[in-house]
């Protein structure tokens, strides 16, 4: 049985941020006047119903006298939703049982027969008329229906020696779905705003077969007068209470729209302070208008940020690194304190090679100047994470395995960081190109070229064995290949690290092994 709520979700929000508002901006102006009530109900929301019922039917018309017994109980359940208050649709179902019918035959034999009837609905439910507190509607189901006839007895028959005798018999059987049509009306009552107590009386018509597998008779075509009641929970049924009338609100004499109970000066108008001493006060003179009065400005004609520093409270600083821009040597850039007035404020270099950390790639590691800021102030070779980078390529002759002269202060410099970095114990030197020309031949001639790499770093000193040559080719580009920047980068060697060792072993993989005796 659905039930009716008359509230709605925009008003019960409108109602929290209203509240919510008013609670923030209490000390800060008097509420607005409560808006007029609304001249229409807003519609309702999406009601929910589970009921539990039981009830009798009660067979009308003439009854076959296999069929004795006109009526019998029932038990079901209800599952409803609608979207508003006047209609709903849902599902049902019930179990109704027929009393036992006995059939007596010639002989003293006798047959109890029990009908059950299981029906499941298809419900659609519209509200005539209804209030807070009650409801009237009308109902209709339309849906299968099934019957199940068990009979038990005695059956007459002749024995051995001629004699009659009665022999125990016993079947059940349930009939093809038929069709059930059930209609109603009903009342209901709210008990709670969850509990609803309702009652209905209608006509159910089923459409049955006569006989059930030789078993027994079937009810056939059978309209019944059927009653149901019970209980239904529901999503609430009355109307919540409307909201106490706001007290009216504070004076405010000065309108500063700063209530007068928590105004410290109610007489003159001023501003909103989370000082409750200067709240609704004027405010303080400050001719730069930064918030800072100038009484406590240490540049009252400057706008400026608030510093702990008394020297330098509400003076301007541009780029916020907190010296003041008549001290800062570099005003729009973030730098750091300096004893030398022509550095004081602007960006250190902390790994001392000459190029500020602002513009250095590589802060804490010295390294020459590069056009590429992303390499600018990096060394030519650094150890990073899985690999040896190097800040240029190693240059080959064209289509050759030939280093050029020019890499060789490259070259000397990776067999330096080898020797420095003894815990890294073997290196794949990896040959990569771009896609100019056939796959194949690319592929050689990355190869050849790491090989190239490999033997110079051996002549300049590192161990063999911590050295591996491996050619790639065009297969793992950086750089797109329709570009000639991107055909540059991918035309390169990498020194991918394969394996370290613990400080401890180290040592040992410099020692090269004794040569072999002739």
């Amino acid at each position: 049985m659905p039930v009716h709520i008359r509230r709605s979700i925009p008003l019960g929000l409108s109602c929290v941020v209203a509240l919510g508002l008013g609670a923030s901006n209490a000390l800060a102006a008097p509420p607005e006047p409560a808006p007029a009530p609304a001249t229409t109900e807003p519609d309702e929301p999406l009601r929910f119903t589970f009921d539990l019922h039981g009830g009798a039917l009660y067979r009308v018309g003439s009854v076959d006298a296999t069929q004795a017994s006109r009526g019998g109980g029932l038990l079901g359940l209800d599952v409803l939703l609608g979207p508003n208050k006047w209609w709903a649709l849902g599902l049902g179902y019930d179990h109704a049982f027929i009393a036992d019918d006995r059939v007596n035959a010639t002989g003293g034999a006798f047959t109890d027969t029990t009908r059950t009837l299981d029906e499941l609905w298809a419900l659609g439910r519209v509200y005539p008329w209804q209030n807070d507190a009650a409801a009237f509607y009308l109902q209709l189901g339309l849906g299968p229906t099934w019957q199940t006839v068990s009979t038990s007895g005695d059956v007459s028959g002749t024995g051995l020696g001629g004699n009659v005798q009665l022999m125990p018999s016993q079947c059940s059987a349930r009939s093809p779905a038929g069709l059930g049509l059930r209609g109603s009306a009903g009342f209901d009552v709210a008990l709670t705003s969850m509990l609803i107590f309702f009652g209905e009386a209608g006509v159910d018509h089923y459409q049955l077969a006569d006989q059930i597998n030789g078993c027994g008779a079937g009810l056939g075509s059978s309209t019944f007068l059927a009653t149901r009641f019970g209980f239904a929970l529901a999503t609430g049924r009355i109307k919540p209470p409307p909201p106490p009338a706001p007290p009216p609100p504070p004076s405010d004499r000065d309108g500063d729209a700063i209530l007068d109970n928590v105004d410290a000066c109610p007489d003159q108008a001023g501003l909103p302070s989370t000082d409750p001493t200067r709240n609704g006060c004027p405010p303080p003179p400050d001719r730069d208008h930064d918030g800072i009065p100038d009484a406590a400005d240490a540049c009252p004609d400057q706008a400026g940020p608030p510093s702990d520093d008394p020297k330098r409270n509400g003076c301007p600083d541009r780029d916020g690194d907190k010296i003041i821009d008549s001290l800062d040597a570099c005003p729009d850039v973030a730098g750091v304190p300096s004893d030398d007035p022509k550095k004081n404020g602007c960006p250190p270099d902390t790994d001392g090679d000459g190029i500020t950390d602002d513009k250095d790639a590589c802060p804490k590691e010295p390294g020459p100047a590069n056009a590429d800021p992303t390499k600018n102030g990096c060394p030519m070779v650094m150890v990073r994470e899985g690999e040896i980078v190097i800040g240029q390529q190693v240059q080959f002759e064209i289509d050759k395995s030939v280093i050029k002269k020019e890499s060789d202060e490259l070259l000397d410099g990776i067999a330096k960081v080898l020797k420095e970095h003894l815990e890294i114990a073997r290196v794949e030197v990896q040959g990569h190109t771009d896609n100019t020309g056939k796959a194949q031949h690319n592929k050689v001639l990355s190869a050849s070229r790491a090989e190239a790499v490999r033997r110079a770093l051996v002549k300049r000193g590192i161990v063999d064995r911590r050295l591996v040559a491996k050619g790639f080719g065009q297969e793992k580009p950086l750089g797109e290949n329709d570009t000639d920047a991107g055909r540059a980068r991918n035309r390169r060697v990498q020194f991918v690290i394969l394996e370290k060792k613990a400080p401890s072993d180290a040592p040992s993989i410099e020692k090269a092994p004794p040569p072999k005796k002739k």
